[in-house]
């Protein structure tokens, strides 16, 4: 929260309103898209996975799901990618079609998310959180230097995202390791 807090004010004050609220608008779909997709992984991965105590079940129910979650999240990037100008104008209005562009880019860290969004949930199961914290706390850390980089650069805010997403790649490696 703090790091969207710091780059909220970086965004008002170097790239302007209309650029925040398209940042805005962009995290806040994404992060609704993640909250429902994963809604359901709660309702059974997190259950199911405390259930199993055999390791070689439990690898294979994990490795099950994080193919069903990875091919999910694709199809989902790909309908938000292909159709963020309708998506953008049933939700909100014509006057934020500018940011079609950003939320086609953001789009693209879903996949990312959801796996990260599994690995955690079962790194939280076996009360591993430091495998979570730290994964995340270096996210939020590249968020705020993409951000400060394109600023100190003065490119496009468009470069911003493109930040985001090196800065969830560049997450996920770690949550991989």
């Amino acid at each position: 929260s703090m790091a969207f807090l710091v780059i909220q004010n970086l965004i008002s004050s170097s790239y302007g309103m209309k650029e925040l609220s398209f940042f805005v608008l962009c995290t806040t779909l994404v992060g609704v898209i993640m909250s429902l997709m994963m809604a359901s992984g709660r309702m059974y991965f997190l259950p199911k996975l405390g259930s199993l105590i055999d390791l070689s079940e439990r690898n294979k129910f994990f490795q099950t799901n994080i193919y069903f979650f990875l091919i999910a999240a694709t199809l989902v990037s790909l309908v938000i990618f292909f159709f963020a100008p309708l998506i953008i104008q049933i939700l909100y209005s014509d006057e934020f079609l500018e940011a079609s562009l950003l939320l086609s880019l953001f789009s693209s860290t879903v996949i990312l998310k959801s796996f990260e969004w599994i690995v955690a949930i079962s790194s939280w199961e076996k009360s591993r959180y430091k495998i979570y914290i730290i994964p995340e706390f270096i996210r939020e850390v590249l968020y705020v230097a993409a951000c400060l980089i394109c600023i100190a650069l003065q490119l496009e805010f468009v470069f911003v995202f493109v930040g985001f997403l090196l800065s969830e790649i560049v997450a996920s490696t770690f949550w991989i390791g």
